[in-house]
């Protein structure tokens, strides 16, 4: 678990948003899917899920599953990392867009930091 965290704050790192979250998509033990969140980009996938008025970003999470084969998704798991500026880490719950996304595509459990991982 440590090792994916890892590479999901990695993954926050390389964002360029105010806000830098990183995720990635594990399957039986594999990793399948990397991303980090893009603030300057919109997809389809976030104005479906969106309840917002106005468009919004890609999400970390959207991201990473952008980068999967959908069919390998089912019984695959989400770590989900959120870095400070100072390089602390922060809570990085996925909003509720990015829970609706995932519960849609098969993926029930998520992992995601909080101010006192590692």
């Amino acid at each position: 678990m440590k090792r994916y965290f890892q590479l999901a704050r990695s993954m926050a790192l390389k964002s360029p948003s105010k806000f830098r979250l990183g995720a990635i998509v594990v399957y039986k033990n594999s990793i399948i899917g990397t991303g980090f969140n893009w603030m300057n980009k919109t997809h389809p996938i976030t104005q479906k899920f969106s309840k917002l008025p106005f468009p919004i970003g890609i999400n970390a999470e959207i991201n990473a599953i952008l980068a999967t084969d959908p069919a390998d998704l089912r019984g695959a798991e989400v770590y989900v990392y959120r870095v400070k500026r100072n390089g602390n880490p922060a809570l990085a719950r996925p909003c509720n867009m990015c829970q609706n996304y995932l519960r849609s595509m098969g993926i029930k459990r998520v992992h995601y930091s909080t101010e006192t991982t590692f």
